[in-house]
């Protein structure tokens, strides 16, 4: 009988391991996120001249920042660096002016799987810029 139950304590605790390895990654992430809470920009940005806009955000875990993404009048995404210090920060700049909805959301990395935000959501007027003949 002894020499029935070790073998088969064995297989069960290896199949317990295998099992607790293959959805570690599941419950480290689980924890892990970012929630944007809004999209500051400014009151007015100017064609081609690079503008900063921020966003607020709330997360749990430790999250790590990998991109922005942006769609200005859903026309995107477009991938952008950004910094995070006590907000989510961006140096954009758009060609034309006019003015646009301009959608943000960050992917970002939680135990190794990776993640997208929420997207918020701002209006941004972008004047011409008369000293580049815009």
């Amino acid at each position: 009988m002894k020499q029935f139950l070790i073998p088969s304590f064995l297989a069960v605790a290896a199949v317990a391991a295998v099992a607790a390895v293959a959805f570690w990654p599941n419950a480290a992430s689980a924890g892990c996120s970012i929630k944007l809470q809004n999209l500051a920009v400014p009151p007015a940005a100017r064609a081609t001249i690079p503008y900063k806009v921020t966003m607020p955000f709330e997360e749990e875990g430790a999250p790590e920042l990998i991109e922005g993404l942006f769609w200005w009048d859903k026309e995107g995404p477009f991938n952008v660096i950004i910094f995070k210090r006590e907000t989510i920060e961006a140096q954009l700049f758009t060609g034309n002016a006019s003015s646009y909805t301009l959608t943000a959301q960050v992917t970002y990395s939680c135990g190794g799987k990776v993640k997208r935000s929420n997207k918020v959501s701002n209006r941004l007027i972008v004047n011409a810029n008369r000293d580049a003949g815009y």
